[in-house]
């Protein structure tokens, strides 16, 4: 009989001590809430958090487009440099995905989609320029840090394309052009 009524009070006192550590957490959070309300009143912290959040959205790029939905075209690159072949394709109704590759593991991702899709494109570590050719804006991304790939964006007819990879820009800019031709 003991026994039985040790082990009710022992289930009475964990049944206790979970009430108090919930009161306990739900003071905390209020306090916490509290506390960092109060402390969004000091401009300088503010300030600080308002540069935080601004320069972690200034870390992508972002292309969008109101324009009416578009049809999808299937325009792909017509030149690739040579060594480089086709080794995957996916993709659906708005978009397709093509990844070439050579035999030392160097590989040119391209992806069509159409531009009513958005796209982000982080811009840390990059030099940022725009090239326009036949009335086209080319937005180049060129990595100056090592291990990042260069990219181009560009819209035409009805759709959006990013090519990256890292070969050289120039050779970016040579695949890019051909597209569709």
């Amino acid at each position: 009989m003991r026994a039985l009524f040790a082990k009710e009070e022992r289930k009475e006192n964990l049944r206790n001590a979970i009430k108090w550590s919930k009161k306990i957490a739900a003071v905390l959070i209020i306090a916490i809430s509290i506390l960092f309300g109060s402390l969004m009143f000091v401009p300088e912290v503010r300030a600080v958090i308002s540069e935080t959040v601004i320069e972690w959205f200034d870390q992508f790029v972002r292309f969008s487009s109101n324009t009416p939905e578009a049809e999808k075209t299937n325009l792909e690159p017509s030149y690739i440099p040579d060594g480089i072949e086709e080794d995957c394709r996916d993709g659906g109704e708005t978009m397709t995905i093509i990844i070439y590759t050579n035999q030392d593991g160097v590989s040119i991702f391209f992806e069509s989609q159409t531009v009513d899709a958005l796209l982000s494109v982080d811009n840390e570590g990059y030099e940022y320029e725009i090239k326009q050719f036949e009335a086209i804006d080319y937005h180049i991304f060129t990595a100056v840090v090592k291990y990042k790939e260069n990219s181009i964006i560009w819209e035409r007819s009805g759709q959006r394309y990013h090519l990256s990879s890292v070969v050289s820009v120039d050779q970016l800019l040579e695949i890019a052009f051909s597209v569709g031709k």
